[in-house]
């Protein structure tokens, strides 16, 4: 988040004009001490955060299925992407974006769905128990809404 910061001073940034700032993370080995204190910093300085629990590659994941059950860590994601076929070449640097496209209205339900359970059950999105849940879905919401 501090690093977002740093940024904003040496570009344009016009929130008044519409603009947003997305801190986008994954729970990583993050305490909710720290994940509560992101939040904090992010609603101070007016940024919005996509967080994902295990890891970012969840959100590619429900683009092919909806997945509700414990994800150990990132390399069980993956392994998942891999094994199944959906993605068989993922890498971290590797484009994905076309595979994914067509499979975006279903990803977008399936997170909301994970965040209303976790909501209903009273489990804090941001946290270490949500596993597995993102909230990538708010800022592809986003940048579709500003498509022409």
């Amino acid at each position: 988040m501090k690093h977002a910061k740093s940024l904003i001073s040496q570009a344009d940034y016009y929130p008044k004009d519409g603009a947003q700032l997305w801190c986008v993370f994954d729970c990583d080995d993050n305490k909710d001490s720290e994940l509560q204190a992101a939040i904090s910093y992010s609603e101070k300085h007016g940024y919005k955060i996509a967080y994902s629990n295990p890891a970012f590659e969840y959100w590619y994941l429900l683009h092919f299925e909806k997945r509700n059950g414990y994800l150990k860590d990132s390399a069980t994601v993956i392994d998942i992407l891999k094994n199944k076929g959906y993605l068989e070449n993922y890498g971290k640097s590797v484009d994905v974006f076309e595979e994914l496209q067509e499979h975006q209205p279903e990803a977008i339900q399936y997170a909301k769905e994970r965040v209303e359970r976790l909501t209903r059950d009273q489990v804090a999105v941001i946290c270490r128990d949500s596993n597995p849940v993102t909230t990538v879905y708010e800022l592809v919401e986003f940048l579709n809404s500003k498509r022409t």
